[in-house]
């Protein structure tokens, strides 16, 4: 008598197997018996959670590692001996001279996974590679997109646009940038601003591009 692998994961745990003579059983029969996950497959394995997909600049972000058999099954027993198996990298995409962001694994015993996590300081595309064995996990490398965090203001720059004359307008802009000098990608930063001087008016434009241009219209000589 042969069986064969389980069709899918909802084939494991415990089955009686009947085997009869005759019409009559055999001695013992039926027996039970376990179907168990197979060894762990790279080809099966993947990636979960949305580290794995965005992150913010300066921001943990988290992944999970979802262990299976060469037939999809989920890998049920202890994973604290495997870890060494597995490795894990994230690179600049467009392989520039930033420095490659370190990676940590570690087990994850509630939902039996590999739990990884990195925290990345330069936005831009980036592509995390995860390896059991030395082979690629299934669908990676993967692409992640790092985004720049809140606009920090000791770190934004202005431009002088214009100086002011009388009668006629200035106008300055304030370049935002999050703490890690990453530029911002979009506006609406709230930024508040002093102008000192005699009877000025102003006003205020905020660009989708992170830009924040003022007009200053002084009516009188500024000292």
């Amino acid at each position: 008598v042969s069986l064969g692998s389980p069709a899918s994961s909802s084939d494991l745990g415990y089955f009686h197997v009947d085997e009869s003579l005759a019409n009559a059983h055999v001695a013992g029969s039926p027996f039970r018996l376990r179907v168990s996950p197979g060894a762990m497959a790279a080809s099966a394995c993947f990636l979960t959670g949305p580290g794995s997909v965005a992150a913010t600049a300066g921001a943990m972000a988290a992944f999970a590692i979802n262990p299976r058999d060469a037939q999809g099954n989920p890998i049920l027993a202890s994973l604290q001996d495997q870890l060494p198996r597995f490795r894990a990298s994230l690179l600049p995409a467009d392989n520039t001279t930033t420095a490659a962001v370190d990676v940590a694994l570690s087990l994850s015993p509630r939902d039996h996974t590999v739990a990884g996590s990195y925290n990345a300081t330069r936005a831009g595309l980036y592509r995390l590679s995860v390896t059991l064995d030395g082979q690629a996990l299934a669908a990676t490398p993967v692409t992640v997109t790092v985004t720049p965090a809140a606009a920090f203001g000791p770190a934004c720059t202005v431009d002088i646009d214009r100086f002011p004359h009388r009668n006629s307008s200035a106008a300055f802009t304030i370049h935002a940038v999050d703490r890690w000098h990453n530029r911002r990608g979009v506006g609406g930063d709230r930024f508040f601003v002093k102008i000192f001087g005699p009877e000025v008016s102003s006003n205020t434009s905020s660009s989708s591009s992170s830009s924040h241009t003022w007009l200053h219209s002084p009516t009188h000589p500024l000292t």
